[in-house]
């Protein structure tokens, strides 16, 4: 029974540190929406994909959304 608790207890921990991660890291991106897009651009260059590069803000406005609506 005490396994059962101590189990679940670690899950939340888990839980919360996972969210706290997704939170700092869509605040990082919400205040440098510039900085991730040039980031895009990298990505976007390095996998041969430079066809997307004009929708590189739209990616980086994305994914900071995305990140936030995680919690």
């Amino acid at each position: 029974m005490r396994n059962k608790r101590s189990f679940k207890i670690a899950a939340h921990v888990c839980r919360i540190v996972l969210a706290c991660t997704f939170v700092l890291s869509g605040f990082t991106k919400a205040i440098d929406p510039w900085g991730t897009a040039l980031k895009v651009d990298e990505y976007l260059t390095i996998y041969g994909l430079e066809a997307l590069l004009p929708a590189s803000m739209l990616f980086s406005i994305w994914l900071c959304g995305a990140e936030l609506m995680k919690v």
